[in-house]
């Protein structure tokens, strides 16, 4: 008998649990993160990899990429919808999440570590997913969506069923969908933080991020559908890696009552047009014009009848080309765009394909290309100069020189002007010989193995057509070799604009060292550890002059007081305002004098500006140096009017 009523009561219990039915609840977690985070970049690989790939059965997972705390490359498509979901939860943290409609912490989720900060991607385990997975809710949400004939539209449908066996009340209830990109991968970092992996980036909200209320009640076993359709577009980015992703909130305790996905689908009538950049750049360095060639192919499963290219020169948009070629599912054409101008300098160049006709381009993230550096050198106005660096920015590029890097180089740590700053353990001068600030630093000791840093000068113009007169190249540099690394060094000149080069300066490993110092970590150069090197350049046909950097991570190189100069027979050099400065450079006196009468005063001043010696004058005089330090100084002539400006070299 006893046995009989334990049967009666395991069925009483059976057919009350079959009335309140119920599903489980999908874990759906909001993630908001940022692409020029340190931390994000930190905690997602590992949150990814452990917690959302693993679990994509429990959990749902939605990334909403903020403008914090620094630009990221995916807020721009939808900026109101991030921010509506990020200021809902109040967390000032980046990267943090929300579970459930809640910050997850060590109390009220057992089985987390958020021992860093409540929310914190890296506060999740398996057990506190676990915890979670095991909650049911009254409510399916069976989310899907499709495209139309030409991929153009995206339709979403949500299902929403009571699955339990008493009327459910949508009171306090909003019903949010989000579009999404599954998983977005590229070759290299799209922002500063170094993250190449992005799960489930947030598009845009249908129909906005205000959601859809819900009102009224659904009877038991019943259902009610939510259809939305939005025309797709670049902002989407990928078609094939979109879904659908719906979820059901209280708009008073912000619980999430149910969510649901769909599948992102592959197959059908598309066209995804990509390119790849076959233009040779660099070659004809005097050019300010330049046509684009450009290999489009089709990866798609559809034709496309035309296209439309766009180029844009240092993010300017330059030249829009509508291109009238088709190219069949699988195929591919080379095109070459018309011409547009690069400017002085050192440009990047994009190529964009912006509107597909005939089909609708269903991967957007392959529709762009940037070309390394390219660069135009305008002809100097004044074919003599002279570069010290003291006018230029510590830790960034120099401005006269226009500056190249390999296409894989952190150019931060491969070139640029530094003083002693730079180091708590230096106190001395980084220009030449200590008798200046700055120096141009090819950093071979910090940079990647096998990066090349060119810098070129120029166009110089014809300076080699006055026969009676010389052309010089001189400059300073230290290094000093780390054992067993063989870093390059080399300056070559150009005659036709780029096409053809002759080696100046050529040096290697302890060929190039002019110091003994062996350093195992960073050199800093002292006054003894600088050479200067004079090169004649009057047998070359010489318009640009370039210097090349080659690292094998050994140590650092430094250089200053690049300069050419042509100069006559007399060691003159010659200025156009018809001034002249003899010896030059001079070790204990030298001579200054003019073809006129028209200077009443003379200034001489070190790089740094300081002014070193003051003197009337009138066409000619002898001034001692003999105290000066080694170095650059620029004679000030002041004739009331104006000044004209020489410079001098103390060695």
């Amino acid at each position: 008998m006893n046995k009989n009523i334990f049967l009666t009561a395991l069925t009483i219990i059976g057919l009350s649990l079959s009335m309140q039915a119920q599903v489980p609840k999908k874990v759906l977690i909001e993630h908001f993160t940022n692409n020029s985070s340190g931390p994000s970049a930190s905690q997602n690989p590992t949150f990814y990899s452990s917690i959302i790939t693993p679990n994509s059965g429990d959990v749902i997972h939605i990334a909403f990429h903020t403008n914090t705390p620094g630009n990221d490359i995916f807020y721009g498509s939808d900026p109101s919808g991030v921010n509506s979901r990020y200021t809902l939860y109040g967390s000032t943290n980046i990267p943090f999440t929300a579970l459930n409609g809640q910050i997850p912490n060590n109390v009220n989720n057992p089985g987390g570590q958020w021992n860093v900060y409540d929310g914190a991607p890296s506060g999740y385990t398996q057990t506190a997913i676990d915890n979670q997975a095991v909650i049911t809710s009254e409510l399916n949400v069976n989310t899907t969506h499709s495209f139309n004939t030409d991929f153009s539209q995206v339709e979403v449908s949500v299902v929403i069923k009571n699955e339990s066996s008493s009327i459910y009340g949508f009171a306090n209830s909003n019903l949010y969908v989000s579009l999404v990109n599954e998983e977005l991968n590229y070759s290299t970092a799209p922002n500063s933080n170094g993250e190449t992996q992005f799960l489930n980036v947030h598009r845009m909200f249908l129909p906005d991020e205000n959601g859809q209320a819900l009102t009224g009640s659904i009877n038991a076993g019943d259902s009610i559908t939510f259809t939305y359709t939005e025309a797709t577009g670049p902002e989407l980015l990928n078609l094939l890696e979109l879904k659908a992703v719906a979820f059901i909130q209280n708009t008073n305790t912000f619980q999430i009552v149910q969510a649901g996905e769909s599948t992102p689908i592959s197959s059908g009538s598309y066209a995804d047009l990509t390119l790849l950049d076959q233009t040779t750049y660099n070659v004809a360095l005097c050019d300010s014009t330049l046509s684009g060639t450009l290999n489009v192919q089709n990866l798609g499963t559809s034709p496309v009848d035309s296209f439309d290219i766009e180029v844009s020169v240092n993010g300017t948009t330059t030249l829009t080309q509508t291109v009238g070629t088709s190219i069949a599912a699988g195929g591919n054409t080379t095109i070459n765009t018309d011409d547009f101008e690069i400017q002085d300098g050192s440009n990047t160049v994009r190529y964009e394909i912006t509107q597909v006709y005939g089909n609708s381009d269903a991967n957007s993230m392959n529709n762009n290309v940037a070309s390394n550096q390219v660069i135009f050198l305008s002809e100097y106005a004044d074919f003599i100069f002279s570069d010290g660096f003291e006018n230029d920015n510590i830790n960034q590029f120099a401005v006269l020189p226009v500056i190249s890097t390999s296409p894989t180089a952190n150019d931060n740590q491969l070139v640029y002007v530094v003083d002693q700053s730079v180091s708590g353990s230096v106190n001395w001068e980084l220009g030449a010989n200590e008798s200046s600030s700055k120096s141009l630093l090819f950093d071979f000791y910090s940079s990647g193995l096998n990066e090349v840093a060119e810098v070129y000068y120029g166009n110089l113009g014809d300076i080699i057509t006055i026969p009676e007169n010389s052309v010089q190249l001189s400059f300073d540099y230290a290094y000093a070799q780390r054992s067993g690394f063989e870093d390059a060094f080399h300056v070559l000149s150009s005659g036709d604009c780029g096409s053809t080069w002759d080696t100046l300066f050529s040096e290697t490993g302890a060929d190039l060292a002019t110091t003994s110092k062996s350093p195992t970590g960073r050199f800093w150069p002292e006054a003894s550890d600088w050479d200067s090197v004079q090169i004649n350049l009057t047998a070359l046909p010489t318009s640009i002059i370039k210097f090349v950097g080659e690292t094998d991570r050994g140590s650092m190189l430094f250089l200053d007081n690049v300069s050419v100069d042509i100069i006559n027979s007399t060691n003159e050099i010659i200025e156009e305002n018809n001034i002249s400065v003899y010896p030059n450079p001079a070790q204990n006196q030298f001579n200054i004098k003019t073809t006129s009468n028209e200077y009443t005063l003379l200034n001489i001043y070190s790089v740094t500006g300081q002014l070193v010696h003051s003197t009337q004058f009138t066409s000619s005089t002898r001034i001692d140096c003999s105290k000066w330090g080694n170095g650059v100084y620029f004679l000030h002539l002041d004739n009331k009017q104006n000044v004209k400006t020489v410079k001098f070299i103390k060695k």
